[in-house]
């Protein structure tokens, strides 16, 4: 119940209408549990803290519509989805909402009884968040068709 593993790699969502294409990619994403050093391991059998670490590679999220990439967004081929992981962050087929982004997450949890925890003040769960450089962009043509695309998944 302490131990923990997942990899996910080459994830891509896409949601395409004739107005504007939306989609989120994600190279990598780990979670795995660690020792306090954050380097993968087994924990022991009665460990007083579990330590876990989250990796995210190129997490990005695009909006292409019509009027930023020619009369019409180009519709998902299978080559393209593919050539979006050699190196997302040059490719000119997405117009990036959020261009990829790198981060690490890493938490320690005391597995203490909380009444010994609470009266000396010391936090149970600790964690620390590491970002490499961030962006967020979204033009006006991305802003309307986003309401838009907002509109066409709650009906």
């Amino acid at each position: 119940q302490d131990n923990i593993s997942v990899d996910v790699r080459n994830l891509h969502v896409r949601f395409e209408s004739e107005a504007y294409a939306f989609g989120m990619l994600l190279e990598k994403i780990t979670i795995e549990t660690t020792d306090k050093d954050y380097k993968p391991t087994t924990p022991p059998k009665e460990p007083t803290c579990i330590f876990r670490k989250l990796e995210m590679s190129k997490f990005s999220l695009y909006l292409n519509t019509r009027d930023e990439l020619g009369d019409r967004h180009e519709m998902a081929t299978l080559p393209m989805l593919e050539d979006a992981w050699k190196k997302p962050e040059d490719a000119q087929q997405y117009a990036w909402i959020i261009p990829p982004i790198s981060a690490e997450l890493r938490l320690a949890q005391e597995k203490a009884d909380e009444e010994k925890l609470a009266p000396q003040g010391i936090a149970k769960t600790r964690a620390d968040l590491i970002f490499k450089p961030l962006g967020f962009t979204l033009s006006k043509c991305q802003y309307y068709n986003m309401l838009k695309m907002l509109e066409d998944v709650s009906q």
